[in-house]
């Protein structure tokens, strides 16, 4: 039986600005998503210029240029959306907890410490812990932190690997892509459990 669900911070509970923005913005969002990653890759790795790479965004989703610099130029913005899932989830009485990679330092920028005591029942930040993800040890003890066991969690990540190393000690892993789909997940999860 589920009955605790982590979330990661980047990627989850905050989103690059861009990704959030191409979500709301472009209907056929979920169709192109690989394709905008790819051309982000090409232009992490110095293949293609910035400019190139607004432009072959703007085609490929249809958005004026300014549109997309526009995006481009943002950080991260805090998923409101699935973060008022997440409250919705402890009010059904699942234990709701935060497990990010980052330091403690980082983290009060995005998520007080009033807030992280409001919001999650338990919060793991790899720095005070000196173990990241996806090390399984780091998943065992966020489950501990939650008095639940492993195989009672959801862990909701955007990285595959980090996935994967929830997997490993027995928790269910879901791969972020929009908060649709996740929330489609972990209802359809808690429903079989």
């Amino acid at each position: 039986m589920i009955r605790a669900v982590i979330f990661d911070c980047f990627g989850v509970l905050y989103i690059k600005t861009a990704d959030f923005f191409y979500e709301a913005a472009v209907p056929h969002y979920h169709e192109i998503r690989e394709q905008l990653s790819e051309i982000n890759r090409m232009s992490d790795y110095g293949l293609i210029t910035q400019d190139d790479r607004a432009q072959q965004i703007s085609k490929l989703t249809g958005l004026r240029l300014e549109e997309v610099q526009n995006s481009m130029s943002r950080r991260y913005v805090r998923n409101t959306k699935l973060l008022d899932y997440a409250q919705q989830l402890r009010a059904r009485g699942l234990k709701v907890g935060l497990l990010s990679n980052i330091s403690a330092q980082t983290m009060e920028a995005f998520f007080s410490t009033e807030e992280r005591q409001t919001l999650f029942d338990s919060v793991v930040i790899s720095s005070d812990e000196m173990l990241v993800k996806p090390n399984p040890a780091i998943f065992e003890l966020m489950a501990e932190r939650l008095g639940v066991t492993p195989g009672e969690c959801i862990m909701i990540d955007d990285l595959t690997a980090n996935c994967e190393g929830a997997e490993v000690v027995g928790m269910e892993a879901l791969l972020y892509g929009s908060n649709a789909t996740v929330k489609a997940s972990v209802e359809a999860l808690l429903a079989g459990s």
